[in-house]
């Protein structure tokens, strides 16, 4: 018998999985793994057999899955663009270091541009569109209610990270898992969903680092091509 994963992403996921309760039961590999699959596609987990074919054999197969691939390789020298329209400039409430609240390493190096619900977010850089979530319309303090009822774009890069645009306005997502887009283009208005105590646009750029989604620190083109770290406090004006 083969265990197959189908991946319907339109990026890779990496698969966890693992074998319970295992009676008579012999494997071709270990009874636990990681496995990446590649974007609409399948591939094989694991293949077992009975060790007496005179008995039944039984198992459970536990799994998950993540976004991304873990061989992605940051460039640190790619410059993002500002995730909001040129010309317009908003104030960073969070960046890292210098105002952390987050403790999860899929947002310690996350970026909080303070927004009006409404405001057009815009790729900061081109890449597949993988992931979307657009039925949330309320937000709250309260982390187990409020924090999985998110709002997202997820876009999946040429270097095989994801950047995350988080928090955004109920239904008011332009764009489609499977969709390019270029930097600079219009993905969505901002808003106020999730675990959130005002308007804003959450921004991260993350890679898979072994079972689990961290971010990357990154930095932005300012108008004359030079790279800036975006420090909290600040400003800033897209380009």
């Amino acid at each position: 018998m083969r265990l197959i994963a189908e991946n319907f992403y339109f990026g890779p996921v990496q698969i966890a999985y693992q074998l319970e309760f295992i009676e008579n039961v012999a494997a071709d590999t270990a009874a636990q793994g990681l496995t990446v699959v590649p974007a609409r596609s399948q591939a094989e987990l694991i293949t077992v057999s009975r060790c007496d074919i005179t008995m039944p054999m039984r198992f459970e197969c536990q799994f998950q899955f993540i976004p991304g691939d873990p061989e992605a390789r940051h460039e640190p020298e790619s410059l993002y663009r500002l995730p909001y329209a040129s010309a317009e400039s908003f104030k960073v409430s969070q960046a890292y270091p210098d105002q952390i609240t987050y403790t999860d390493p899929s947002s310690q190096h996350a970026i909080d541009f303070e927004m009006p619900v409404g405001t057009g977010v815009y790729a900061a850089r081109s890449g597949i569109v993988i992931e979307d979530a657009r039925d949330f319309f309320q937000s709250g303090t309260d982390l187990t209610v409020d924090g999985p009822r998110a709002n997202v774009v997820r876009v999946h890069h040429d270097d095989g990270t994801m950047s995350l645009y988080a928090h955004l306005n109920w239904n008011l997502i332009r764009v489609v898992p499977g969709q390019r887009v270029e930097r600079g283009e219009y993905l969505a208005d901002s808003g106020n969903t999730r675990f959130s105590t005002g308007p804003h646009l959450h921004f991260a750029v993350q890679r898979v680092s072994g079972g689990s989604i961290v971010s990357v620190p990154i930095q932005f083109a300012e108008i004359d091509g030079a790279a800036v770290t975006l420090r909290a406090g600040e400003s800033r004006t897209a380009y």
